[in-house]
C-alpha cells in the first residue's frame, strides 16, 4: 500500500513539474536578424516574455503554448532606430503592444519538435510552424517570416530592409 501511495505522489509530481511550467522572463526572449542595405544585417532582440506553456513530451496531444513578448522592448543597439521601430512605420507599439504565438498542434520530429500555430504581429495573424529543441529546460526555436505578410515596415521597400527576418527564440522555464 505505501509503494502504491508513493508511485501516486511521484506521478502526480511529475505531472504537475511536466505540465504547467512558469517562463523565467530575465533569461527568456527573441533574438532576429534582418539585412540592411543589402550589405549588412542588423541584429536585434525582443524581451518581455509572458504567457503560459503546457508541455509534456509524453503527452503532446495536450501540449500547448500561448506566449508574447513586448513589442515595444525592441532592442537593436541604436536608440534613434528602436525609437523609429516602435512608430506607426514599422510595429505601431502602442496600437499592438505583443508579439503572440499561440500554439494548435505540437508534433515530435527526427531532431525535435514542431509547433504548428498562430502568430500575430501588427495586427495580423498567420500561420506559422516553429522547429524546436527542449533540453534542461529551455525550449529554443527558429524562424523565418517574411515582414511584409505582417505589413510591418511596408513603405521602407526590400533595399533598407530585407523582407526576411530570422528570429531564434528563446524560452527558459522553471
Amino acid at each position: 500500500m505505501k509503494q502504491l501511495i508513493l508511485t501516486m505522489v511521484a506521478t502526480a509530481i511529475f505531472y504537475v513539474t511536466a505540465a504547467a511550467q512558469t517562463i523565467d522572463t530575465g533569461n527568456s526572449g527573441v533574438k532576429f536578424e534582418v539585412s540592411n542595405m543589402g550589405m549588412r544585417k542588423v541584429k536585434g532582440s525582443f524581451s518581455g516574455m509572458k504567457g503560459t506553456i503546457d508541455f509534456n513530451p509524453q503527452n503532446l496531444s495536450t501540449a500547448h503554448f500561448e506566449v508574447c513578448v513586448a513589442a515595444n522592448s525592441v532592442n537593436t543597439g541604436n536608440e534613434k532606430r528602436d525609437h523609429h521601430l516602435k512608430e506607426k512605420d514599422f510595429f505601431e507599439t502602442e496600437k499592438y503592444p505583443e508579439i503572440c504565438f499561440t500554439s494548435s498542434q505540437i508534433t515530435k520530429t527526427a531532431t525535435g519538435y514542431n509547433a504548428g500555430g498562430k502568430l500575430t504581429a501588427h495586427g495580423v495573424t498567420r500561420e506559422v510552424t516553429i522547429p524546436f529543441t527542449y533540453n534542461n529546460h529551455v525550449f529554443e526555436g527558429k524562424l523565418t517570416i517574411n515582414r511584409l505578410d505582417y505589413k510591418i515596415g511596408e513603405g521602407t521597400g526590400t533595399f533598407m530592409v530585407g523582407n526576411e527576418v530570422q528570429m531564434v527564440i528563446t524560452c527558459v522555464v522553471n
